[in-house]
């Protein structure tokens, strides 16, 4: 296991680990698009599983159309959480209604791909809970949400392109991850070079029809995981690959 590259680019996309550092700023203050799912297609999960994952608290980043090209997680007292590369516009959707970007916002976190940004006449909510030590509960079961692209046009047995715009929605899927995680620094688009300690999943089928794997435009989508009998925020979404297709045996 590890990293895998193809034609120069990382064919990978990583979980951002974040620790006690952003409860603090929480407590405080207090592109990638929507996942592939193993075996069901685009009209599956979109909708609140019912479980009580938080899943009208993730986000989508709205480019000037309108659209959802990105993903975040609002944490509450107006903030959210994304990715550091994700571009930012001027709205976000959240739980369907559309919120304006707070201009000059903007909070990095050191160096690693992370950022928070607030949004104008946020809605009252609780405090995302937040897991601080997500490294004593890798390989658990998790769900991931985010917004974007669904499958597109299959390669093959286990593979397929990505979707187009009209396949853009949130949606949710389930995976475990991996029982590691590693250190990794890139340069985004925008030229700025992060240095993160990520989390790993797999694409394949052991987590059954719903096992996801991120296509472009899951970037700063939420991994929750079920951690002492409450749902909890331990990762989010962060750089994917760009070759436009998601196979068995990928790693998000």
């Amino acid at each position: 296991m590890g990293l895998y590259f193809k034609s120069g680019m990382r064919i990978i996309s990583a979980m951002l680990r974040f620790g006690a550092v952003l409860a603090a700023i929480l407590l405080t203050a207090l592109p990638t698009r929507a996942v592939i799912l193993y075996g069901l297609d685009n009209s599956a999960n979109t909708t609140d599983p019912g479980t009580g994952v938080p899943f009208d608290r993730v986000v989508g980043v709205l480019n000037s159309g309108g659209n959802a090209t990105a993903s975040g997680v609002y944490l509450g007292g107006g903030w959210v959480l994304t990715a550091g590369h994700v571009f930012l516009e001027t709205q976000v959707k959240l739980d369907n209604v559309n919120y304006n970007v707070v201009s000059n916002s903007t909070v990095y976190l050191d160096s690693a791909d992370l950022k928070l940004f607030q949004i104008a006449n946020a809605p009252a909510a609780s405090n995302m809970i937040l897991n601080d030590d997500p490294l004593a509960d890798l390989s658990a079961a998790s769900v991931f949400v985010g917004w974007g692209v669904g499958k597109g046009t299959p390669n093959g047995p286990g593979s397929w392109q990505w979707g187009g715009a009209s396949t853009v929605a949130q949606r949710w899927g389930t995976n475990v991850t991996l029982p590691f995680t590693e250190q990794l620094q890139y340069t985004s688009y925008q030229g700025i070079t992060y240095d993160t300690e990520y989390m790993f999943t797999q694409f394949n089928s052991d987590g059954g029809d719903s096992e996801f794997i991120f296509t472009l435009g899951d970037s700063g989508g939420a991994l929750f995981q079920f951690i002492g009998g409450q749902w909890v925020l331990s990762g989010i979404g962060g750089s994917v690959s760009v070759n436009g297709s998601s196979t068995v045996g990928d790693f998000s």
